[in-house]
């Protein structure tokens, strides 16, 4: 091979190096950009999240919390669920919720449907309490599995 013949196959290889670093470059920094932008939005609404998370456990408490074992009255389901729905929906904390924690909430308005046995309402929405927990960072996933209350007998 000439010369001419390496020193072009010298400075294309650094071209594509130099093409490949540059577009490397550009993606991480279009990342990084990203990345900031949500943690800013997290910090900006973390204030108003929390609010809204602890509005849920205390208006969860109701029927979530334990210890409850007297009945719960058809009355007070229906009522229950305008509440709940009036959190969610009307006053907008449906935004600050986690995935997880909204599908378990998208569940409660059939659980509190007349027929459905009061036991089976307070587990769910002792449930949905230990994802908050968990999306707060107060519990991990594993030890919400372990579980604190003993068991009847204990």
């Amino acid at each position: 091979m000439e010369f001419v013949e390496k020193l072009i196959l010298e400075v294309a290889d650094k071209a594509v190096l130099a093409l490949l670093a540059l577009v490397a470059g550009y993606w991480l920094n279009r990342k990084i950009e990203q990345f900031k932008g949500e943690l800013e939005l997290r910090r900006s609404i973390a204030a108003d999240r929390a609010k809204a998370y602890r509005d849920l456990w205390k208006l969860t408490q109701t029927l979530g919390g334990t210890g409850k074992r007297q009945p719960i009255d058809p009355a007070a389901r229906k009522s229950f669920s305008k509440e709940l729905y009036a959190w969610y929906w009307d006053q907008g904390n449906a935004l600050y919720l986690s995935h997880a924690a909204s599908a378990l909430l998208m569940q409660s308005w059939p659980m509190l449907k007349e027929g459905v046995p009061d036991e089976a309402v307070r587990q769910h929405f002792s449930k949905l309490r230990t994802q908050l927990k968990i999306d707060c960072g107060v519990i991990s996933e594993k030890e919400a599995k372990q579980g604190v209350m003993p068991k009847e007998g204990e």
